[in-house]
């Protein structure tokens, strides 16, 4: 008696982690999934270039998360698994054991605001130590979305205030895009900084954007065509990188 048929339109819909699993769902949805009818995404806070998303959550409530991110890595990637097993540390080693079976909630309380030059056998930000490996480097830049086109329309939302999932690299998703000829609506969500690397900064903009990006996506679910604003999207220091000819 559900109202979802195998035909019925789909739409996927996050924010922040969400976000980037609901950005890589929508740019490979027409060859990992030609079968389904997507009709539109929401993209909330992406971390879409997560070279730039490392070094904006180091320091930040949600510095632990990094630990999750090298985890999932390891198990993918024998350089990464090497990367830990060489480059951390015993107080990153403890860390990386801790989150591997930690929520959120937890990962805050027990790694919020640390640095991720504690957790390095040589003292540098984990970032600056993965920049110096080209297989963890070149799998890093593998997970980048924005690579392919979705054929879906597009929203992606960021608060312009937004330093630890950082707002540039969440519009930049946004302008990749647009330039390979996308439908994207581009929503900068204004707001003050409420301090450097504060968690309201990400978070507030998920709220103030809640009922326009749920709206946006039922009229896309119900037929009604997405005007994407593409033309206005490069203003400021960003700009669209257009395919090759």
């Amino acid at each position: 008696g559900a109202t979802v048929k195998a035909n019925s339109k789909v739409a996927t819909y996050g924010y922040s982690q969400g976000g980037g699993a609901s950005a890589a769902a929508v740019e490979a949805a027409p060859t990992y999934a030609p079968d389904l009818d997507v009709a539109a995404a929401y993209v909330g806070a992406p971390p879409a270039d997560l070279e730039k998303v490392l070094a904006g959550v180091d320091g930040s409530p949600i510095a632990g998360v990094i630990g999750y991110f090298i985890n999932g890595a390891a198990s993918l990637s024998a350089a990464v698994k090497a990367f830990a097993d060489e480059s951390v540390n015993a107080t990153g080693k403890t860390m990386l054991s801790r989150t591997s079976g930690q929520c959120t909630v937890d990962t805050v309380v027990s790694y919020g605001y640390r640095k991720t030059s504690d957790f390095t056998a040589t003292g540098e930000p984990i970032a600056a130590v993965m920049a110096r490996n080209e297989e963890v480097t070149g799998f890093v830049r593998a997970q980048r979305t924005g690579t392919m086109k979705p054929t879906a329309a597009v929203r992606v939302a960021t608060g312009v205030a937004d330093d630890v999932v950082p707002h540039a690299q969440s519009k930049q998703l946004a302008l990749d895009w647009c330039g390979k000829g996308a439908n994207v609506t581009y929503a900068p969500i204004p707001g003050l900084s409420l301090g450097p690397k504060s968690l309201l900064n990400h978070a507030n903009p998920m709220l103030a954007d809640q009922l326009t990006a749920r709206d946006w996506v039922v009229q896309r679910l119900s037929g009604a065509p997405a005007t994407g604003n593409c033309s206005t999207a490069a203003s400021g220091s960003l700009r669209i990188s257009m395919p090759a000819s």
